[in-house]
């Protein structure tokens, strides 16, 4: 069962210090938010295109900065039950989480605790952040980083030397700027970029004896 979060409303509420946004808002909402509250928390994270309950999943990140980091609990549905976890309580690594293991877990909301912050210094972070990830990041469509990163070498220097950077097939491509993203830019099919993801996998594991693995879900 996959479950479309896009016309939940979106609700934010800020109670005893704490800040608690429905898995509907994106990353974008929750820094929109904190931006005019002075709440340090998703300066970084707002780049990120997705979820807040999507991001919990998948404990996004971005340029040193995790969803987890600031989490308290997430309120989740489970067999006909609406309860609270603590953060403390969901296991999770290097963007991953007991809730990709378990999809019967639905996420309502996510709690935060999130320091006092002058606007402006939230600003320019926001700013920075953003400007060093478009020198290094394609613009266009794209399902953001395909692979995950191994601790010692990033995926898209792997593929890269892989010779990889512009290769296509059918309305997909993998980016010249940075070969761990794959640009739609023809109407690509599924299947394109299925096919794409398959020959970065093969090519890596054939000459680094490597295995990719996944950062974007596929179903």
């Amino acid at each position: 069962t996959i479950v479309c979060t896009r016309k939940m409303a979106k609700r934010i509420t800020f109670k005893n210090g704490f800040v608690t946004f429905s898995a509907s808002c994106t990353m974008a909402d929750a820094f929109a938010y904190c931006l005019q509250k002075g709440l340090s928390g998703f300066e970084k994270l707002a780049l990120i295109p997705g979820t807040i309950g999507g991001a919990v999943v998948g404990n996004a990140g971005c340029d040193g900065d995790e969803i987890f980091d600031r989490l308290v609990s997430i309120k989740v549905y489970h067999n006909g039950k609406v309860f609270t976890m603590k953060k403390e309580e969901v296991s999770r690594s290097y963007r991953d989480t007991f809730f990709k293991a378990n999809p019967s877990y639905t996420i309502l909301s996510a709690k935060f605790s999130l320091p006092e912050c002058d606007k402006k210094t939230l600003l320019s972070i926001f700013i920075f952040s953003r400007e060093k990830r478009q020198e290094k990041q394609p613009f266009g469509k794209c399902g953001g980083s395909t692979f995950k990163n191994f601790s010692s070498v990033p995926a898209g220097k792997l593929i890269e030397k892989c010779a990889l950077k512009g290769k296509r097939i059918g309305g997909a491509c993998i980016s010249f700027k940075h070969a761990n993203f794959i640009i739609n830019d023809k109407n690509a099919s599924s299947k394109d970029i299925v096919r794409l993801i398959d020959l970065c996998k093969k090519s890596v594991k054939k000459k680094f004896n490597m295995t990719l693995k996944e950062e974007i879900e596929i179903f």
